[in-house]
């Protein structure tokens, strides 16, 4: 569950969805009386892309003077908060998103503001190019992705919980889980853009890289396993019940190769992680990650991430839309969840994977996963079956 003052996870658990609001602030000052139309905000773990979306505003307050419309706006942040009033008549807030000003559109009836989350900024960025080439040799994945989000990507590189473009505390424990394991892995870029070097990153490791609230890269390995107990969305908080499940997203094959060689285009060797219980009973599901911008090292990591998606893909993954008040919004990417008197899911929940704020409909729709899905190449899909890295951006 989300980090919130005791006041508003006492109103989120218990409200009535009129009496939450959503406040909207440019560069700190409140303009949400001259908001026309406020977007869906939807987060989803996968999806490294840059986050656009349109907020429109009317003209005519002294918030919108000439500067708004001058080029250096681009640099203006926009931050969209949930918020409520306690009892005592204190207003607590928490932000549902976090970005900055990427276009803009002025007209007589208003302004239009494109906003881009940080991925949108890290999409315009590049590493190397193809006459000077980035290259990183046995590195721990956690230090080259804080190299390539700092170093090319302009973000901030205080090394600590200050730091307002990084969720240190993730990026810190993900470095040290690796270091641990001893996990280490090569690239070599030429131009690609840093979102590109994150997704090859997040792939070739098996993690997770999202943005949070405040608009902060968050690393993860991959959430493969549940443990103790989920906290229950109550039947009275639910407006709508989804289950979906495609047995095109079983994976009980992954192979991966290791110790690329760039000169020669070839690899040392690979390994192949098989589930034979899961291939007797729905047929060979196979996966091949042979990322050559970003490699393993050694058999060692390319099993582990081998067997980690073998261990959670080997059954049809199933994912329940949860849809309710915007109390939902308590919950975060990560939590554990589970649905009152439901036998859709485990018994012990499932995780919150991605999920979509409505503000028109007062309603908030959390996905809830038993499993994340990696995809890699997939023989005849029309996006990840190309080898041309044009189109696959895991290829």
């Amino acid at each position: 569950m989300r980090s919130l003052a005791t006041e508003l996870l006492a109103i989120l658990t218990s409200t009535n969805p009129a009496s939450l609001s959503a406040t909207v602030y440019l560069d700190g000052a409140e303009i949400t009386g001259t908001v026309k139309t406020i977007p869906p905000i939807r987060r989803r773990l996968g999806a490294i892309s840059p986050e656009d979306y349109d907020v429109t505003v009317s003209r005519g307050t002294d918030v919108f003077s000439g500067e708004i419309l001058a080029e250096n706006s681009v640099l203006s942040q926009l931050q969209i908060r949930v918020g409520a009033v306690a009892s005592g008549g204190t207003l607590y807030e928490v932000p549902a998103h976090t970005g900055k000003l990427s276009r803009l559109s002025a007209g007589i009836s208003g302004i239009t503001f494109g906003v881009a989350g940080k991925f949108g900024e890290l999409s315009a960025k590049t590493i190397g190019n193809p006459t000077s080439l980035a290259t990183y040799a046995m590195t721990n994945p956690g230090s080259l992705a804080w190299s390539v989000v700092t170093c090319y990507g302009t973000l901030s590189s205080v090394a600590s919980i200050s730091n307002a473009d990084i969720d240190f505390a993730s990026a810190s424990s993900w470095t040290s889980e690796f270091a641990s394991e001893q996990f280490t892995i090569s690239a070599e870029f030429g131009g690609e853009t840093v979102a590109e070097a994150l997704a090859a990153i997040g792939a070739v490791t098996d993690s997770d890289i999202y943005t949070d609230i405040y608009g902060r890269l968050v690393f993860r390995r991959t959430m493969t396993t549940l443990a103790g107990s989920a906290e229950v969305i109550g039947s009275n908080q639910i407006s709508d019940l989804t289950l979906e499940w495609d047995s095109a997203d079983i994976i009980n094959a992954v192979s991966i190769p290791y110790q690329y060689d760039t000169a020669a285009n070839s690899w040392a060797g690979g390994i192949t992680a098989v589930s034979t219980t899961s291939q007797g009973s729905y047929g060979t599901k196979s996966r091949v990650l042979n990322d050559q911008l970003v490699w393993h090292d050694s058999a060692v990591s390319a099993t582990n991430v081998a067997q980690r998606i073998v261990a959670r893909g080997k059954t049809p993954p199933r994912l329940l839309r949860v849809t309710g008040p915007l109390a939902l919004f308590r919950h975060d990417i990560g939590d554990q969840v589970s649905v009152a008197a439901s036998t859709l899911i485990d018994s012990l929940g499932a995780r919150v994977t991605g999920y979509e704020i409505d503000w028109f409909r007062g309603t908030v729709e959390l996905e809830l996963s038993e499993r994340r899905l990696l995809r890699g190449f997939i023989l005849d899909d029309s996006v990840y079956g190309l080898l041309d890295k044009d189109y696959n951006p895991l290829v």
